[in-house]
């Protein structure tokens, strides 16, 4: 039996990248698994990270 896997924020990252292609299809592919855990703490840091890349470009 396989266990779950849990992804780090970079992965997260990864998935939304314009300028790392081949990393955005390995993400997308992790990030589709059905065993893939994206835990509360992943998802607060992408957002905050979402919210400095749009302030810094205002």
């Amino acid at each position: 039996m396989k266990g779950k896997s849990f992804v780090n924020t970079n992965i997260v990252m990864y998935c939304y990248s314009e300028s790392e292609k081949d990393k955005k299809i390995i993400a997308k592919r992790v990030s589709l698994n059905p065993d893939t855990v994206v835990s509360t703490q992943v998802i607060q840091e992408f957002g905050n990270t979402i919210v400095k890349k749009v302030w810094s470009t205002l």
